[in-house]
């Protein structure tokens, strides 16, 4: 079933799966919690198909190096993205999942920081918030979301590369430990983030298309 893929990886990258593995991990809404299942799948890789560790090392240096670059250009690309006819109606309700997110953190840290409204006691557990946000292996949360969130709720560079950081980590622990367990089955996982990826922007697309349509019914 898998020969094709198996074949066309190979040809591309040769032995280098750990490359692979680091593309994957640094793709939005694939990222580091596809990347480990792909990495140790056999039926992709075969006998070159990679042990737990390996692949949580490759696909956390990948995600890894891609979070400064979000950080620093993602909401400037957001924002010419808005500007733009095609991609306006997506940015806009991407934005509006982001502030929700944002507003749910806030909302958490000022309960947690108490009536004192500490700065710095809000700020640990607005990072905190982006921790867990990071940490959920969903295809709309991860590094991509969470550097936007990060610096929607002005958290700073430093600060939300630091929740990033934590959150990428948990991430990873919790799918090297469900990898580990069912190792049989790391394949089946793989495919069921991709169905989860398609049927998430699948909905994402039409929620779009749909949307303007019953406004002006």
């Amino acid at each position: 079933m898998f020969e094709w893929v198996t074949e066309f990886l190979v040809s591309v990258f040769g032995q280098a799966n750990w490359l692979a593995v680091m593309i994957v991990s640094a793709l939005p809404m694939l990222e580091f919690h596809t990347a480990i299942p792909f990495g140790m799948s056999a039926e992709i890789w075969g006998a070159n198909a990679m042990s737990p560790f390996a692949a949580f090392f490759w696909g956390y240096l990948g995600s890894c190096v891609i979070m400064p670059v979000i950080l620093l250009i993602g909401l400037p690309i957001m924002n010419r993205l808005r500007n733009t006819r095609l991609f306006r109606k997506a940015v806009d309700e991407f934005d509006k999942k982001l502030r929700k997110s944002k507003t749910k953190i806030e909302g958490k840290a000022a309960e947690r920081a108490g009536k004192k409204h500490n700065p710095a006691m809000i700020d640990f557990y607005k990072i905190i918030g982006v921790v867990l946000f990071v940490a959920l292996p969903l295809p709309f949360s991860g590094i991509y979301a969470g550097c936007l969130v990060a610096l929607i709720l002005g958290l700073g560079f430093w600060k939300s590369l630091l929740a990033l950081l934590a959150g990428n980590l948990i991430t990873g622990i919790f799918m090297v430990a469900v990898c580990t367990v069912f190792q049989d089955f790391v394949t089946y996982m793989l495919g069921a983030f991709f169905v989860g990826v398609f049927a998430a922007l699948l909905f994402a697309l039409i929620k779009v298309i749909v949307k303007p349509k019953a406004l002006n019914t």
